[in-house]
């Protein structure tokens, strides 16, 4: 098993947080008249919005609000990925519209104030997810070229090989929640593919859930390394969440990237109604073609060059909408 080394890492670094924010605030217990005045000088206003986070399905709609619109001047908006979702400005009133799923920033900002900034989280609605197959082989179906989606639900024994002692306090944490991970095939003209993983919205997801149950996050991770909660700390550690969750994302990132970030080129063609995949060097891997178009590729532990999924990972990809 592998040693406990994302909890202890974090925690080490919530108790280092915690000192520093102490000490800072001993020291800036008595500030000078003078720095006083400079903090008066340079301190900007805030701009304040309904809500810092919203998670809306594709083709929805939502609005929110800039509570003190009228305090403010030269008021702007912008999004980091137009992909994702569209935002309008009237007034006081942002409007979203979810156009595909994934995640992006609304960054708000005036003149003379601290920028806002929004996540946005789109999904696919119930209309736009793909019709369940009847597990069906049809001799007339065909794959088409494009990005091929296998969605994996990460399962107990996945957490314990992949997280080593670490694994049982996060099980008891998540309770019944359910992660999943998504594979990527894209298969292009001329017969190459690529096999990957969006390691990217599996950190977002997580850490979205680990911000949404932080207290409770950090309560737990004391009570495993051995130490006492004291209510006191609260109020410090909130001060630190921010950096205390990039802290959390910047491991899993680089343990992902390090461990598991293979992406695979293959060659690809259409033979006696399967879709085989040839690896580079590698035995050939047929897959069924079902009625709908998608396909269940089966791949051994050999073959990922890993083994945190178990002996065999079952993949039924199928196309993106």
């Amino acid at each position: 098993m592998k040693k406990r080394t994302l909890l202890t890492k974090l925690f080490a670094f919530t108790i280092a947080s915690m000192l520093a924010f102490t000490a800072c605030g001993t020291i800036n217990e008595k500030p000078s008249e003078e720095s006083t005045e400079e903090d008066d000088e340079e301190e900007l206003g805030e701009i304040e919005l309904s809500d810092s986070k919203v998670t809306i399905e594709v083709g929805e709609e939502i609005e929110v609000e800039i509570e003190n619109f009228d305090d403010l001047k030269k008021v702007k908006i912008e999004i980091d990925d137009e992909d994702i979702a569209d935002v309008e400005i009237d007034d006081e009133i942002i409007t979203i519209t979810g156009l595909s799923e994934g995640k992006a920033t609304l960054t708000v900002s005036a003149k003379d104030c601290e920028d806002a900034e929004l996540t946005i989280k789109v999904k696919e609605g119930e209309g736009t997810k793909p019709e369940e197959n009847n597990g069906g082989q049809s001799g007339d179906a065909t794959v088409e070229t494009g990005r091929y989606i296998a969605t994996y639900e990460i399962t107990n024994d996945v957490w314990e090989e992949a997280l080593g002692e670490d694994a049982d306090y996060f099980l008891s944490f998540f309770g019944d929640k359910v992660f999943s991970l998504d594979f990527v095939m894209d298969i292009n003209e001329g017969g190459s593919a690529t096999l990957s993983y969006d390691g990217k919205k599996f950190v977002d997801d997580f850490m979205d859930w680990i911000d949404e149950n932080f207290i409770d996050f950090m309560k737990n991770m004391f009570e495993q390394e051995g130490e006492a909660w004291s209510s006191e700390y609260e109020d410090i550690i909130l001060e630190s969440k921010d950096d205390l969750l990039e802290e959390l994302r910047t491991s899993l990132e680089i343990s992902m990237e390090s461990d598991y970030n293979n992406t695979a080129e293959l060659s690809w063609e259409i033979r006696d109604g399967k879709i085989v995949f040839i690896p580079s060097g590698d035995i050939e891997k047929a897959c069924d073609i079902l009625s709908d178009g998608s396909f269940i590729l089966s791949l051994t532990s050999d073959e990922l060059g890993y083994d945190v999924f178990g002996d065999t990972l079952d993949l039924h990809f199928c196309r993106e909408k």
